[in-house]
């Protein structure tokens, strides 16, 4: 893990939604953008990484939370996903975001 991680998602935690019409106006300069970055870093071995990263996916999503854990749920039943290894930190990551957002 990079020593700048944790900076980075700390200021990402921290962030509060703009309103809905700029969002839509640039979507690339939305913090949004950072959400399938954080969402990575979720899934980290260190526990104090995965928890920050929940605290810091909470204000890059939308309000529909149920379709951030759908995307979550689907992501851990991909064919390509080794259950076995990552199984632990998956599901406390997905925890962890749900009860953040």
């Amino acid at each position: 893990v990079h020593p700048s991680l944790y900076p980075v998602l700390v200021l990402l935690s921290r962030l509060r939604p703009g309103p809905p019409r700029q969002a839509i106006l640039s979507p690339l300069l939305s913090p949004a953008a950072f959400a399938p970055l954080v969402r990575r870093c979720a899934a980290a071995r260190l526990y104090a990484v995965r928890q920050l990263a929940a605290a810091a996916l909470s204000p890059l999503v939308p309000s529909e939370a149920g379709l951030l854990l759908s995307r979550l749920g689907q992501s851990l039943q991909s064919p390509d996903y080794d259950i076995r290894a990552a199984a632990a930190k998956a599901l406390a990551a997905l925890v962890e975001q749900a009860l953040a957002g």
